[in-house]
């Protein structure tokens, strides 16, 4: 069985729906960030890097919320019903390839930049300025994004084929929007696909579970 280790409301929350849309029984394993829980000798034995999520699998671990959500969509793909991603060799899988990645690397470092300033500087003093540009970032990041979802037929999800395991990723960058204060009804395309992922049963449960909602 596999098991979860994430924190309430962190990207981790993407895989944490995406398990649920699959539907096999899986463990979680709670790893409160701002109580230091990731910090703690028993989860950096499980993830040296300190950051959430991990998926324990197949007697390993995987790290890195791109590759778990991939592996799990292609883990998956017995069931069209449980499609999280199109097929292999396409190109609209290098589509959600390409919009895995980005989010993890220019607009999840982003929010970073925001919280975590001492990841980017050992000087507390420029804390602030890195902040500033996160949030500068953040906001050119979200008009990227409601653009490229405008130009999506259906408007919904990410790809034109439908939901895959992008939507939720995408639904945790808007409620980290709501997190910093940024107005999120300013960006309309994100507005809407992020509340279709959270009307789904799959997600109505993880966000049960991690007892957070799309803007707290």
């Amino acid at each position: 069985m596999d098991t979860l280790y994430y924190s309430p409301g962190a990207c981790s929350l993407a895989v944490h729906i995406a398990l649920e849309e699959i539907g096999r029984p899986f463990d979680t394993v709670r790893v409160p960030i701002p109580e230091g829980a990731h910090l703690r000798p028993e989860y950096l034995a499980i993830n040296p890097r300190a950051r959430v999520p991990a998926l324990r699998t197949e007697g390993t671990v995987i790290t890195e919320t791109g590759a778990i959500l991939s592996y799990l969509a292609d883990r998956e793909r017995t069931s069209a019903a449980q499609a999280l991603a199109p097929e292999p060799g396409t190109l609209a899988r290098a589509r959600f390839q390409e919009w895995l990645a980005w989010l993890s690397s220019s607009v999840h470092v982003a929010f970073a930049q925001i919280w975590r300033g001492e990841r980017f500087s050992d000087d507390a003093s420029a804390h602030g300025i890195i902040a500033e540009t996160g949030r500068r970032r953040v906001r050119s990041f979200f008009h990227e994004i409601d653009a490229k979802l405008a130009g999506v037929a259906n408007r919904t999800h990410a790809l034109e084929e439908g939901y895959s395991a992008v939507d939720p990723y995408l639904a945790v960058m808007y409620r980290w929007g709501h997190r910093i204060g940024e107005p999120m009804d300013g960006y309309r395309s994100l507005e809407r696909l992020a509340h279709e992922v959270a009307a789904r049963p799959a997600a109505q449960r993880a966000l049960a579970r991690e007892g957070v909602t799309l803007t707290t």
